[in-house]
Parts: structure tokens; C-alpha cells; sequence
């Protein structure tokens, strides 16, 4: 897991004030920008590390039970086979892809309704935590095809 990495990211980030005045070391840090934000005014307000990781466990959560209710006809069971499958693995590993796999979750709803950019609105706010997300820019396009099931 990358818990030492991502503890060696927050010890190293500056606070928001350097960052704000254009003294930040944002660019000499392994990162996406919004999650080096997020670690900077953490940092600023006086957090540690364990607020920082409690921080992005709600952001993520809240994202992902909000979504869940919003879009699912069983909320309950989609929470629970989401943190079933996924929530160690994103939350207490890939802190970053968690919050980014919720967000993407989240734009579901944008694809649905054919908005575009408020899709792809969501998809930056996640690549700001996780490049990954940027795959998401595809499902959107998919989601115009309509693939043919076969039953056997």
C-alpha cells in the first residue's frame, strides 16, 4: 500500500500561504494537484497526516453514498457491494484513486442526461486527484453505442 508515500507527500507539501504567494513545491512532489491542494490546507489549518486521510475518507464516502442514493434503485446494496469489492483497496491503499473512483461515479448522472460538460466538469475535478479518471472521458462517448447481447 502507499500510506508511507502519500504520509512522505503531506510531511514534504507546503503550506497554503507559500503555495498562494507562488513559493509552493508543488512541482518537485509526485502528485495530482488537487490532492497536493487538499494536503496544503490541511496542513495549514493545523491537520496531520490522520486528519488529512479522515478528510478524503468523507470526500470520498460522502461522494459515493450521495451517488448511490441518487442513481441506484438499492442504495444500501450498492454501498455494500462497492466498499465489499473496492473500499480497501481505494481507501486504505490508493487514497487518491478513491476519491476519483467516487467523483467518477458521481458524473454517472451527467452521462445519462447527455452533459457533456458538466461530465467532464467532474472528470478534471477527478484527474485532479487521480489521472486515471481521465479514462472516463471515454465512457462517455461509449455510452452512444448500443452493443447487441446475445442469449444463449
Amino acid at each position: 500500500m502507499d500510506y508511507h508515500a502519500y504520509e512522505s507527500m503531506f510531511n514534504e507539501v507546503s503550506p497554503l500561504g507559500d503555495v498562494l504567494v507562488g513559493e509552493g513545491n508543488f512541482s518537485e512532489i509526485h502528485g495530482e494537484l488537487g490532492y497536493l491542494f487538499l494536503n496544503s490546507i490541511i496542513k495549514t489549518l493545523g491537520g496531520d497526516y490522520a486528519i488529512l486521510l479522515l478528510v478524503i475518507a468523507f470526500l470520498g464516502i460522502g461522494i459515493l453514498c450521495y451517488s448511490s442514493y441518487a442513481y441506484s434503485l438499492f442504495p444500501i446494496t450498492a454501498i455494500f457491494l462497492y466498499f465489499n469489492r473496492f473500499f480497501f483497496f481505494f481507501f486504505m491503499g490508493q487514497i487518491r484513486a478513491g476519491v476519483a473512483a467516487a467523483l467518477f461515479i458521481f458524473s454517472i448522472k451527467y452521462i445519462e442526461e447527455r452533459q457533456l460538460y458538466k461530465f467532464l466538469g467532474i472528470i478534471i475535478i477527478a484527474c485532479l486527484f487521480h489521472k486515471v479518471a481521465a479514462i472516463g472521458i471515454f465512457v462517455y462517448f461509449l455510452s452512444r453505442f448500443r452493443f447487441k447481447s446475445k442469449h444463449y
